[in-house]
């Protein structure tokens, strides 16, 4: 079992910004290489010259956005939200041991696809996507195999289950089942209005559902 630590959460978010100021610093390469050509070819006061400039300048203010992001990794919103990298990185680790829901991933890379406990949610690929449940409320899903399980007892329990089974009637109309190995994106909504994406894997999807109507009733199922 991978062990994530406070070093794995900054390492991808710095991979992230990389990527970000490798793009601009391209951009802004060749942006300048035409200004500067339609600048003495045209001159700097021509229009063209001028947008090119301003598109310059813009790509300048985007870049010093992205290194001072990279420099203040330790601020990111999750961090603020549920404790520091190295507080995440031992829930994590112990919601490893005893998880609710979790995939390996289908390439190498990330420490795992997605992983659900009874008290968070978390994509392996992007560890700052952690977010507590109690956080949450609604999910819709792109494919959805048959369910026919009925959870008894809690009402909460009940109605959620049998919105998930609703889902997948709505769901079964209109495509098969194929592909079990392939992965489906979770589009969650949280209590801000924010969108949060997790995958799991398609054989996974009536087991997923039904340990998310267990843990968590108070997540409503969209259609």
């Amino acid at each position: 079992m991978t062990v994530i630590t406070e070093k794995t959460f900054y390492s991808q978010l710095s991979k992230s910004m990389a990527g970000a100021i490798v793009a601009t610093v391209i951009g802004a390469g060749i942006l300048g290489g035409c200004a500067f050509f339609c600048g003495t070819q045209l001159g700097w006061g021509h229009i063209l010259s001028i947008v090119l400039l301003i598109a310059l300048g813009l790509c300048g203010c985007l870049l010093l956005y992205f290194i001072i992001k990279t420099v203040m990794v330790r601020n990111h919103p999750v961090f603020r939200r549920y404790g520091s990298a190295s507080v995440l990185a031992q829930r994590i680790n112990n919601g490893m041991r005893t998880p609710c829901y979790y995939a390996e991933p289908l390439m190498g890379g990330a420490p795992f696809a997605t992983l659900m406990t009874e008290d968070f949610i978390v994509s392996g690929s992007e560890l700052t996507s952690f977010m507590e449940l109690k956080d949450l409320r609604s999910v819709s899903v792109g494919f959805i195999p048959e369910v026919r399980r009925i959870v008894v007892g809690n009402p909460l329990m009940t109605a959620a289950s049998v919105a998930a089974n609703h889902m997948t009637d709505r769901y079964m109309e209109s495509r098969g089942v194929n592909g079990d190995s392939a992965f489906d994106m979770l589009v969650f909504d949280d209590s801000d209005g924010k969108q949060h994406r997790y995958g799991v894997r398609r054989r996974d999807i009536e087991a997923f559902l039904n340990a998310l109507s267990q843990i968590a009733p108070h997540i409503s199922f969209k259609q």
